[in-house]
């Protein structure tokens, strides 16, 4: 028979959130009703010492309750669009490098950013271009020549007299 395993130990993490993370509602909730009640008796560092949270942290949730309102007392990062950093690259670098002379527009992007003067990498300006207008398809330019070279003239116009009496059936049989 097989020994019990219940009277073996086996270590298990410990219960409590070991991750950094946005405050939980009742949190947030017990520092505004203590904040409320005080009717400014207390100060704002006292209260925050006595609810156990940094004074840096009950200011801030003190100016987003008065921006915000009731949505302060839950959770608030999905209210924000952008997370993280601004770009360094703005709307009007793009329409610079988009707007650029056709013997700029034509090179490739690093050496535009150069011509221009805006350093940033390429990845992060093609990113913006492609969010600023409209995928990118302003910046597609086509590229052609516009004179026929002599030998490809002579070919093409062999091709239609050969091919003058036909029509689009005849050369799928």
């Amino acid at each position: 028979m097989a020994p019990s395993t219940r009277l073996t130990y086996r270590p298990r993490t410990p219960p409590s959130n070991l991750t950094p993370g946005e405050a939980d509602t009742i949190k947030k909730s017990r520092f505004f009703n203590t904040y409320n009640a005080q009717n400014g008796d207390k100060s704002l560092l006292s209260i925050a010492k006595a609810q156990n949270i940094p004074y840096s942290t009950a200011h801030y949730w003190l100016r987003q309750r008065h921006q915000l309102g009731s949505p302060a007392y839950r959770h608030t990062r999905q209210l924000a669009r952008r997370l993280g950093r601004p770009s360094r690259v703005t709307k009007s670098d793009v329409k610079r490098v988009l707007r650029a002379p056709k013997e700029i527009r034509t090179q490739p992007l690093p050496a535009q950013l150069a011509i221009h003067e805006i350093d940033i990498s390429e990845r992060q300006m093609a990113r913006k271009i492609k969010e600023y207008s409209r995928n990118g398809y302003m910046h597609k330019a086509t590229y052609y020549k516009d004179e026929l070279s002599p030998q490809n003239e002579a070919d093409r116009v062999k091709y239609g007299q050969i091919h003058s009496g036909k029509s689009i059936d005849d050369f799928w049989k």
